[in-house]
């Protein structure tokens, strides 16, 4: 399966975020949405909304890895996600070891219901996790 490149490249300055990216089904309904909004020329928050599973992993994992080695700091926000399945846990452990090995930080932030307990039982969320 084929994904297209998201648009994250940070040229040093703030950028208007592009159109939210899409993984749909083959009726057209949106499974998963990641959209982009640069904070600073350091950190770029992703929002995902919808799901997180075996079939969206793949997806989030490229848009991670992509974030990750254009920007300082990766912040995933995932007040929008509806499901959470496992899939995520090794997507968010591999974006989190990659920024560590690149001097660079990932956090996720807003994690709700199913993706907190998930994160709580898989002992990732403290690491994971932003905390105040």
């Amino acid at each position: 399966m084929d994904f297209p490149q998201m648009d994250l490249h940070n040229s040093g300055g703030l950028r208007a975020p592009s159109s939210p990216f899409s993984f749909t089904t083959d009726d057209g309904q949106a499974v998963v949405t990641i959209s982009q909004q640069p904070v600073s020329d350091r950190l770029l928050v992703l929002i995902i909304n919808g799901d997180v599973d075996i079939d969206t992993a793949p997806i989030l994992h490229t848009a991670l890895a992509q974030a990750i080695s254009e920007w300082s700091a990766v912040c995933l926000d995932m007040s929008g996600v509806v499901f959470f399945g496992a899939a995520g846990v090794p997507v968010f452990l591999d974006a989190q070891r990659t920024a560590a090995l690149q001097g660079r930080s990932f956090y996720l932030r807003n994690v709700h219901g199913v993706a907190e307990r998930v994160l709580a039982i898989t002992g990732t969320y403290e690491l994971l996790v932003e905390h105040d």
